[in-house]
């Protein structure tokens, strides 16, 4: 995959740091949405940049992007992934590093039976289920009908989620190690899949286990694929994490 290749490079100012042009190796895509510069607030001060240059804007990493910001993204194939704003969504190809056409779109026009006002994370699963939470409740999607299946949706609680402890998801993201990572302001949960239940131990603090990762909470969480590389998004920035090294780049 091509996902790994560029970033920003810094400005320093009174204060802390602002972006100012890319380097090679820190983020997704490349560079060079017309006026992006100008679509980069000035609070990336509050933040210390990691080595890799990092926390970045988003618009940097996904250029293109027609979003202010991002509530939910779902990684779906290793050629496509959905960002998703409010009540639309876009369709990013990974392989070209660029959104498809025909984008945004609402998504009750495109994934049927889903009927929530906007999405707060969304993760696929490999049986072919994927999972959109809003609110206290979430909806489970068959990717094979197209269609959300019967009965939902459901309330997120410890019935339906064994172990799960959180009534609301900030942000989710399925690793090919079989576990699924949910976020709930600072904390986390590890699920696991094949048993259908929280891992002991659980929830833990972003902080402590997150090894450079800078945002007290998330927005969003998008994993990689094979890539060894996620995603984690909040607010307008975005940090790239390593899972071999188990930090921050």
């Amino acid at each position: 995959m091509t996902k790994l290749s560029i970033g920003v490079a810094l400005l320093t100012f009174a204060g802390g740091l602002a972006l100012l042009a890319p380097p090679t190796g820190a983020g997704p895509g490349t560079v060079g949405v017309p006026g992006a510069e100008s679509q980069v607030p000035w609070q990336i001060a509050q933040y210390t940049k990691t080595p890799g240059g990092y926390p970045a804007a988003i618009h940097t990493g996904w250029p293109g992007l027609v979003f202010p910001k991002v509530d939910a993204a779902l990684f779906w194939s290793a050629e496509k992934s959905y960002l998703f704003y409010n009540d639309s969504y876009v369709r990013y190809d990974n392989r070209s590093d660029s959104f498809d056409a025909g984008y945004p779109r609402k998504i009750r026009d495109g994934w049927t039976g889903v009927h929530f006002d906007r999405i707060d994370a969304a993760v696929k699963w490999p049986n072919g289920k994927t999972y959109f939470f809003r609110g206290n409740q979430y909806i489970r999607y068959d990717e094979a009908s197209e269609c959300a299946d019967p009965g939902y949706p459901k309330y997120i609680n410890n019935t339906t989620w064994p172990g799960l402890g959180f009534d609301r998801i900030d942000a989710a993201m399925y690793w090919p190690s079989g576990k699924t990572y949910f976020f709930r302001g600072g904390q986390y949960v590890r699920y696991d899949v094949k048993s259908d239940r929280a891992d002991p131990g659980y929830p833990a603090s972003i902080a402590q286990y997150w090894p450079g990762v800078r945002f007290g909470s998330l927005d969003a969480a998008l994993e990689w694929g094979t890539s060894a590389k996620s995603f984690l998004i909040s607010d307008t920035f975005y940090q790239r994490w390593d899972s071999q090294t188990r930090s921050a780049d």
